[in-house]
């Protein structure tokens, strides 16, 4: 059953991290957070759910639906070991490969509803080290029109450390805050138009993605499209 954060998490758990413990990490570590620290903001043990509250405004409306992310255990895909993810949401599912490295926490490939995987070549970075504002890093947007057939390029860059996020599961201190950013000329059914993103993402310690707010807008306002995921509840490892 998921667990909301009010029910608290187990040893280890964010709950039992203040400051001070985070601060003597980045010291005895050097460079700030590297790949075992990494995962703490991206678990990937398997076992581990997470349920969000999913809302997308048009000017056709807004929809709202539920999404379930579910880690599974390690296997070798295309010749590399990753942590199945399994995202069920809209009667869609998708499974990504992920791996964490020295570098970060990566995508090496997809596999949509029952098609093979397909590699994603360069790995697409979910979050990167050194965890300190400033660390960027470029990345692919898959745009909400079109039923997910336009992707454009933008870079991801870590706007913050310290925040405090509430959702649905509960409220999250010291979270990691990810910019999304970027802009490019696309083909839309009524011709070409430039589509431009923008957003951030949260990230809780022993939890991952709590958060998630974007904005996509066509020709500087002609049609805008928000997309907001919240945290429901969650449920640890076994």
């Amino acid at each position: 059953m998921l667990s909301s954060a009010a029910d608290g998490i187990g040893g280890g758990g964010w709950l039992g991290r203040g400051p001070a413990a985070l601060a003597l990490s980045a010291v005895l570590l050097g460079v700030g957070c590297q790949a075992r620290d990494l995962q703490a903001f991206y678990p990937l043990d398997a076992g581990r759910a997470w349920q969000y509250r999913v809302s997308v405004v048009n000017a056709d409306g807004a929809v709202n639906e539920t999404a379930v992310v579910s880690n599974f255990p390690e296997e070798d895909v295309l010749g590399r070991r990753g942590v199945p993810q399994r995202s069920q949401a809209f009667g869609k599912t998708v499974v990504r490969f992920v791996a964490a490295t020295d570098a970060g926490v990566m995508q090496f490939a997809q596999q949509a509803g029952d098609t093979a995987p397909v590699v994603n070549d360069p790995p697409e970075y979910i979050l990167k080290t050194p965890i300190v504002p400033g660390t960027n890093w470029p990345s692919v947007w898959t745009g909400a029109r079109l039923d997910g057939a336009i992707s454009l390029p933008t870079v991801k860059t870590i706007a913050g450390t310290r925040e405090t996020v509430m959702v649905p599961a509960g409220t999250f201190a010291e979270c990691v805050r990810v910019k999304v950013a970027g802009k490019a000329e696309v083909t839309l059914p009524a011709g070409r138009a430039t589509i431009e993103v923008s957003g951030d993402e949260w990230y809780a310690r022993d939890v991952g993605l709590i958060k998630g707010a974007f904005r996509e807008t066509v020709n500087q306002g002609e049609g805008t499209l928000e997309l907001a995921m919240n945290l429901e509840s969650f449920r640890q490892s076994r």
